[in-house]
């Protein structure tokens, strides 16, 4: 997504994310325990530098794909995907920054869920080619605000 150009309908209301920090592009398929999601690096992203950005920033965004695959999922109840990343149980991230342009496939699983901990398994590539993984812990109230948040 270039900067300026808006994200796929559906994307902001499935997720929280505005303007530098929404990180993915659109849902490609989803299924429901399962995702593909588009995202394109962009010179705007958190922590980009003179070679890109760093693979950490990847883990951000498998857990907004993770967000999208919830929102599809739950597309019919006013929360959508929003929820709170609260532990990366474990990661494995490329060395090289990911330049700004380059098109990534994000894909999620959901691979535990009891009632409001959900647990991802995500894989970020470049044209096949590994560039992150990530086991994301996540807690998503079916009442955001009762936690204190309106997000």
């Amino acid at each position: 997504m270039p900067e300026g150009v808006p994200a796929q309908p559906g994307v902001e209301a499935a997720i929280p994310h505005r303007g530098r920090l929404l990180l993915v592009d659109r849902l490609l398929e989803a299924g429901p325990d399962r995702a593909r999601v588009a995202a394109t690096v962009r010179p705007d992203w958190p922590l980009h530098g003179p070679g890109g950005v760093p693979p950490l920033v990847l883990v951000e965004a498998l857990a907004q794909a993770a967000g999208l695959l919830m929102g599809h999922r739950n597309r019919d109840e006013r929360m959508g995907g929003r929820g709170w990343l609260v532990g990366v149980k474990a990661a494995r991230l490329s060395r090289a920054p990911v330049p700004a342009g380059t098109r990534l496939e994000l894909e999620v699983e959901i691979v535990h869920e009891v009632d409001l901990y959900v647990v991802f398994r995500g894989v970020a590539r470049a044209a096949g080619a590994f560039l992150a993984e990530a086991e994301i812990q996540t807690f998503q109230p079916a009442e955001m605000a009762a936690y204190g948040s309106e997000a």
